[in-house]
């Protein structure tokens, strides 16, 4: 008898991707941080899992609240950097919580643009960039309005996973539960998900120098992409065992975000930081005079040692013995 397999994803949407794009502008780095995250819990829950109905720019308290954050949170990475320009706009449906098959899911979305600056460091016309605060995460509890937007784990997952983790699995009926890649039980969860965030690329580990590159020719820039992405992942997947066949539903939530880093071709890394010439190449050039220089002196020797060592030796006669 053939076991057939089957998986229903309950209203789950093409993947949301994010991306955290970071420009090299200048003696300043442009971000646009994008998340769009979401959600399918809802269509076994019947409680919307994200705030709802948002759509707003965030200003006043509510943004001196998030650029305080960001600031601290990139700080403790860079200490001497500094953020300005900053705009951030959050917005989210309602979902139908009377849903069960084929539903629509909730999406949470949320751009933050900002500039950050460092004191200009230049030697040589080579101007360098330290950016070991591409990791950033922020663990406050942000909002806009009265809605918490950031700290999703602790305010509105673990009430979501519940239902899940004390599910009554069976041997026809399992309900298997995984938290950013771990697979969690009803006493482990909370320690998991509770500090899952919204805004967090804290997983960006590899350090920039070992990111794969390509070329805009067109725009004369290098494109760096990291192999880790940001962002966060929750599932439920039940697996309903019948004659002939295992059906598994799939409930979810998450968001993925995509960093990569555009800065001129003369552009090369060291580690986190980014060395630019703007010397028009005088750099360049003092590297080949050294080089020049070198070969020269070497040269110099190699004839002395030849004329010294190589040419023609001279002796005296040894003087005859007497008979």
């Amino acid at each position: 008898m053939v076991l057939a397999l089957s998986m229903i994803l309950i209203g789950l949407p093409p993947l949301a991707r994010g991306d955290y794009n970071l420009q090299l502008n200048g003696s300043a780095l442009n971000v646009t941080w994008t998340i769009n995250a979401f959600e399918n819990m809802t269509a076994y829950t019947h409680v919307a899992v994200f705030p709802v109905n948002l759509n707003s720019s965030l200003e006043g308290d509510n943004l001196s609240a998030f650029s305080s954050a960001l600031q601290n949170a990139i700080m403790e990475r860079v200490s001497s950097a500094r953020i300005s320009n900053l705009s951030v706009r959050i917005s989210s449906n309602s979902p139908d919580i009377t849903c069960t098959e084929s539903c629509a899911p909730q999406w949470l979305n949320a751009t933050a643009q900002f500039q950050v600056h460092e004191p200009t460091q230049t030697r040589m016309g080579i101007i360098r960039y330290d950016l070991s605060w591409k990791g950033v995460r922020m663990d406050e509890d942000l909002r806009v309005g009265n809605a918490s937007f950031n700290t999703l784990g602790q305010t509105y997952l673990l009430k979501a996973l519940t239902p899940f983790v004390n599910f009554p699995s069976t041997s026809t009926d399992l309900m298997r539960v995984v938290v950013n890649n771990l697979g969690v039980l009803r006493d482990t969860y909370q320690g998991v998900t509770s500090p899952i965030v919204l805004f967090d690329m804290s997983s960006l580990q590899t350090p920039i120098e070992e990111w794969s590159v390509s070329q805009d020719f067109a725009s004369q820039l290098d494109i760096r992409t990291s192999p880790q992405v940001g962002g966060f992942s929750t599932s439920a997947v039940e697996s309903i065992t019948e004659p002939g066949e295992t059906i598994h539903i799939a409930y979810v939530s998450g968001a993925s975000v995509h960093a990569k880093i555009s800065a001129p071709m003369n552009t090369v890394t060291q580690g986190d930081v980014l060395l630019v010439d703007l010397s028009g190449g005088f750099y360049d050039q003092i590297l080949s005079g050294i080089i020049l220089a070198t070969l020269a002196t070497l040269l110099v020797v190699l004839v002395f040692e030849r004329q010294v060592i190589g040419g023609p030796k001279w002796t005296t006669r040894p003087k005859r013995k007497n008979r």
